[in-house]
């Protein structure tokens, strides 16, 4: 069921970004793409170095801190306590977030840019 929920709305998403390349002028798309691009950086960075800090502060609280642990960050979210992960999770979901930002700000620049050729 829920993977039938995730392709219709994967769907929707496309035909709304289809109605609205349509409807809406190139260049407020354009401005829309990448205003859209600017703030997901902006939430995606922030967020990214807020939970490097608490994965940090985790990982040195639960034992020696492994080498090159932020090559693969998401490898060490079993190390960490009740406490360090929740104090790191708001800061994983708004990096994600930003970079969910970011891309739906390149696809619609890119339809847009598609649109003008």
């Amino acid at each position: 069921m829920f993977e039938a929920l995730l392709v219709a709305g994967i769907l929707l998403f496309f035909v709304a970004l289809v109605l609205l390349n349509a409807l809406i002028s190139a260049t407020t798309l354009t401005i829309g793409g990448i205003s859209l691009i600017g703030v997901g950086l902006l939430l995606g960075v922030g967020g990214g170095l807020g939970y490097h800090y608490w994965l940090y502060r985790g990982l040195v609280a639960a034992g020696p801190l492994p080498k090159r642990w932020w090559l693969y960050p998401t490898e060490q979210h079993e190390r960490l306590s009740r406490a360090a992960w929740h104090k790191a999770l708001p800061w994983f979901v708004a990096g994600a977030a930003g970079f969910g930002l970011i891309m739906l700000g390149a696809v619609v620049t890119f339809l847009t840019a598609i649109r003008e050729l």
